[in-house]
């Protein structure tokens, strides 16, 4: 709404009509055909009954998948749900069962090696539903030439996300993130649409700065790697890199000497730790490798950001701000709260860590039974605790200097100059 009523604003600001009242409504219609097109039947143009079976016969199929064998390749949703619903989150039992079959049925077609559910984005529309894999072949970024080459098969592209509008419809693989496109998200805010396709600007001047280098999609994947470098979380101390592995960055395996701490213990903030590695300002969570010199030459030095390496505990991470709280002395909160759900069953408690960075991101440690969850339930925007002010464009170039005056060309010199000039003709034959 706020997108249209800004175009149409702009449309009567730019045509200036007599009766701006008595034109809003067909300039408004204008801008709705503007962004309409009718290349394709809609839903609301099939029969009910067509539509209600399509939608059965997807769902049949997908209750077609084998699931009887234990895959460690694919966890138990139905489990980690039962989790977060001690925290009052999560998806209904149905909704679990279905996206469990169509993440077996999604390995196997794809042969990966792992897949886990990151989460269920809400959006204006249809909402989508993102699977994380690995062993994967990956989908080359669509954005253009950058200045900071993107990470490849590692940082925040260590991995692939499938997206879909339904748990029965097919998945569909996102592109791989590049740092100008993680940049440009952080100055931005807006809800999804839940079309792939829709653009994250529109023409209207106000409300398209800075622009975002791709389609929804695009920045979709940008959200949902910032989300996953924010608020996916472990134990600390289950995980631990690998040392007899020299290259950097090392990977990271479950740690040996990891054993259960107490259940009330995970109320501490230092008891849980982040998966991944922190993104650096230029959109990477690794400063990029430096160019070789060439012979004879020094080389270049570049002041690099400090980066920020996986596994670190979550109490160092900045305070959120309280929505809409004026006072700046109860202006903060912690980034992360922690509460013990069914303390009656001592051991097998169940730890919440909830951000407030990311409203809708969950972590749930059940240190007993030595199994961990994540999962992120909302609208994939980043809380600030204040209003959002949109980025102030550019300054506006300044005038270039005025062009010097040629002297004049005194009388004697001109007369001199046509001399030669008619010289010339006469010797070439035009005189």
């Amino acid at each position: 709404l706020h997108s249209h009523l800004a175009e149409v604003i702009h449309k009567l600001l730019l045509e200036k009509p007599d009766d701006p009242l008595a034109a809003f409504e067909s300039l408004s219609l204008d801008v709705k055909a503007k962004h309409f097109v009718a290349d394709e039947p809609g839903l609301k143009d099939l029969p009910a009954e067509e539509l209600a079976n399509a939608r059965m016969v997807q769902a049949k199929a997908l209750f077609q998948v084998d699931a009887s064998e234990v895959d460690g390749g694919v966890p138990n949703v139905l489990e980690n749900m039962g989790f977060f619903s001690w925290a009052g989150v999560g998806l209904p039992q149905e909704e679990a069962c279905a996206l469990f079959l169509a993440m077996t049925k999604l390995k196997a077609e794809k042969g990966l090696e792992l897949v886990r559910f990151f989460g269920k984005i809400l959006t204006t529309g249809q909402p989508y539903y993102v699977l994380y894999g690995t062993g994967c072949a990956p989908v080359p970024s669509s954005a253009g030439a950058d200045s900071v080459p993107p990470e490849v098969g590692s940082g925040l592209n260590q991995a692939c996300y499938f997206v879909s509008n339904s748990v029965v419809e097919p998945f569909e693989q996102l592109p791989d993130v590049s740092p100008a496109q993680v940049v440009a998200a952080q100055g931005i805010k807006k809800y999804f649409t839940g079309s792939l396709d829709a653009p994250v600007t529109c023409d209207a001047p106000v409300t398209c700065f800075p622009p975002f280098p791709g389609a929804e999609r695009e920045y979709l994947r940008a959200q949902v790697a910032r989300i996953s470098a924010a608020t996916w979380l472990v134990p600390s101390g289950k995980l631990a890199f690998d040392e007899e592995v020299e290259e950097e960055p090392k990977p990271i395996i479950a740690s040996p000497d990891y054993a259960p701490s107490e259940p009330t213990a995970m109320l501490d903030a230092e008891s849980w730790s982040h998966m991944l590695g922190g993104i650096l300002a230029i959109g990477r969570c690794t400063n990029p490798p430096k160019p070789e010199p060439e012979e004879g030459e020094e080389p270049e030095e570049v002041e690099e950001e400090e980066e920020k390496p996986a596994l670190l505990p979550v109490g160092g991470d900045n305070a959120a701000d309280k929505p809409f709280v004026l006072d700046e002395a109860y202006g903060e909160q912690p980034a992360w709260t922690f509460k013990l759900y069914h303390t009656q069953g001592k051991a097998y408690s169940v730890a919440i860590a909830t951000s407030h960075r990311w409203p809708g991101a969950y972590s749930a440690a059940v240190n007993k039974a030595d199994k961990v969850a994540n999962v992120y339930l909302g609208y994939g925007l980043e809380s600030t605790g204040v209003p959002f002010t949109p980025m102030a464009p550019p300054p506006i170039m300044v005038e270039g200097p005025e062009p010097e005056e040629p002297p004049d060309v005194e009388l004697s010199e001109e007369n001199k100059l046509l001399k030669e000039i008619d010289e010339a003709n006469v010797y070439l034959g035009y005189g």
